[in-house]
């Protein structure tokens, strides 16, 4: 009798034993169950945010590309003395010579030039990769330095013809650079495209063309950097989208 006692309480021993551990296993599932969804819901939260980000950027850079030419259209338009053939764009923007029509125009330049500024600012900070930074840094400072065309007009003196320069200069520089830094990007054709696009600026203003002014020189190279920075907002960023954490 005794013997049996000890036999069915060794039983209920394990029993219960066996209960503690199911109940401890299925408290880890649950808790592991728990995690998983709150991390599935950060997820979804961060990409949502992501998108409206990404999208943000998009229209920031197709934005900063495009600013600029409504105003001189409608500065060329209101000039009926200007000659692409005989003047440069920017004998509009002299105050002197154009009054509150040159106002407009150096208006389209600082706004444009402020917007492009911005856009490369913000996938420098958000992007510290080298692959980045080596066209965003050249997009910032040609931003910047549109802005100082429109600050400093023709009349203002040497510091005009110098910012211009410099801005030419550089929008050659950050095509050709984002053309390097493409492949590690993940945007080969857009690469593609700014090396022929930066070439092409290159061409523009070493030939010796027959007419005397600039302008026609100036719409091209600009034209080719809008075309440019318009790809890499539509397409060359997809890569960029990940808002989550800078990849340093």
């Amino acid at each position: 009798m005794l013997a049996k006692l000890q036999v069915l309480s060794g039983r209920g021993d394990n029993a219960a034993s066996v209960n503690k551990h199911s109940n401890m296993a299925c408290a880890k599932m649950m808790k592991r169950y728990f995690y998983h969804q709150v991390s599935l819901k950060n997820m979804s939260k961060c990409e949502y945010c992501g998108g409206k980000m990404t999208k943000a950027y998009r229209f920031l850079g197709f934005l900063s590309a495009l600013a600029a030419y409504p105003f001189i259209a409608a500065s060329i338009m209101l000039s009926p003395w200007f000659n692409p053939y005989n003047n440069a764009l920017s004998d509009l923007g002299n105050i002197a010579r154009n009054g509150w029509v040159a106002n407009l125009y150096n208006l389209g330049l600082v706004s444009s030039g402020f917007l492009a500024a911005f856009f490369g600012m913000l996938i420098s900070v958000k992007h510290c990769s080298w692959k980045y930074l080596c066209w965003s840094i050249l997009l910032t400072i040609a931003g910047f330095d549109l802005a100082l065309i429109g600050f400093f007009p023709e009349d203002a003196g040497r510091i005009h013809g110098l910012v211009s320069e410099i801005f030419f200069v550089s929008i050659i520089l950050v095509m050709l650079a984002y053309g390097f830094c493409s492949r590690y990007l993940g945007s080969p054709k857009t690469g593609a495209a700014a090396f022929l696009l930066g070439s092409a600026s290159i061409i523009v203003w070493m030939v010796k063309w027959p007419w005397r002014g600039v302008a026609i020189q100036e719409t091209i190279a600009s034209l080719a950097a809008s075309a440019w920075l318009i790809m890499v907002s539509l397409r060359g960023f997809k890569k960029a989208g990940n808002p989550v954490k800078p990849e340093c």
